[in-house]
């Protein structure tokens, strides 16, 4: 969602045209406004944190100054941050300020310039020469950015029209950047894409980024009221032995009847990640041989719980990287997307 705020009724107009065109809604901020419901009565830098709270773009028509005040306080860092964009009360331009890259600003503002005729006002080095862009690349390959404070070597080396190396460990469905020299070794390479952990001496390279592509999903069958600690606790062992990263699930998958097992949702709000359930008919759908049991068949109307939900939830073409693995009532599996 898109929250735009304005200062004049010229610009509320130009507001209008937005909420027109795209999810948005309208805030004003102005004597004339005061009786509308669209009013904000409160400070500006307290409805910009109800917005970075609520991870929605803020849109300020109006003097760049005022935009900056008001998200001072809100700012942590660019993987965080929710886009910020200003625009005057004319849409004669519309300028991103924040999190122009991960976040999604420069490409919000190439939107709102198709809406509104305004020029979109791109800031960014690298975009300025069509440079490599690490973030962007980040985003659009859904890869979780490990260690932020390489990014400003990684883009100085863009810019200054130095080679980039990038290293892609079993490639994982990954597409290597345009313009960047792919390595054979991981030593070699400027950025390395890997799902395996890292150590605290990589999180903390500014000479090496490390990108994570979020590509495994992790099925869960468990017994009704499952220990909570338990079941986090098996899930990190099967990662380890697996070696991979926990930053690369993608969510967690069960059976709908498993939807309000308190086990699985606090798991899903610990580490963040989405919790989707299937019907038993979807999961008896996913094509492939996997474990049965009868028990479970007999119980839930499907004869394997974690393997096909896993499966259903990467989508065609998954590849399954762990059947069933049960331990005291919880079963695991992991599926991987289409490489």
């Amino acid at each position: 969602m898109l929250r735009v705020i304005t200062f004049t009724e010229q610009g509320k107009a130009v507001a209008k045209k937005i909420a027109d065109s795209m999810p948005a809604k309208i805030y004003t901020k102005y004597h004339s406004a005061a009786d509308s419901p669209e009013y904000v009565s409160v400070p500006l830098s307290v409805w910009a944190k109800e917005g970075f709270l609520a991870g929605d773009a803020l849109l300020f028509i109006g003097a760049a100054g005022i935009a900056v005040r008001a998200i001072a306080g809100c700012i942590q860092d660019k993987l965080s941050d929710v886009p910020v964009l200003v625009m005057d009360m004319q849409a004669g331009f519309v300028i991103p300020i924040l999190s122009g890259h991960y976040g999604g600003a420069n490409r919000l503002a190439q939107e709102l310039a198709e809406i509104t005729g305004a020029v979109p006002v791109i800031t960014t080095a690298t975009d300025q020469i069509g440079a490599f862009a690490a973030d962007l690349y980040a985003k659009e390959e859904r890869m979780k950015i490990r260690n932020p404070k390489a990014l400003p070597y990684i883009s100085g080396k863009a810019v200054a029209g130095e080679e980039l190396c990038i290293f892609v460990d079993n490639g994982w469905g990954i597409t290597p950047p345009k313009g960047v020299k792919i390595s054979g070794e991981e030593r070699d390479a400027d950025i390395v894409v890997t799902l395996r952990p890292l150590t605290e001496e990589e999180l903390l390279r500014k000479d090496i980024l490390y990108l994570t592509p979020v590509r495994i999903h992790v099925g869960i069958g468990c017994k009704r009221n499952a220990d909570p600690n338990q079941v986090e606790v098996y899930l990190q062992r099967i990662l380890t032995e697996n070696c991979l990263d926990i930053h690369t699930l993608a969510d967690i998958a069960s059976i709908d009847r498993k939807k309000d097992e308190p086990a699985i949702l606090m798991l899903s709000e610990k580490l963040g990640l989405p919790f989707h359930t299937f019907s038993a008919g979807e999961l008896q759908a996913v094509p492939g041989e996997f474990p049965v049991s009868r028990f479970v068949e007999q119980t839930v109307g499907v004869g394997n719980v974690a393997s096909r939900a896993a499966a259903c939830a990467a989508g065609a073409g998954f590849r399954m990287l762990m059947f069933n693995a049960a331990e005291s009532g919880v079963t695991l599996a992991l599926a991987c997307e289409k490489e």
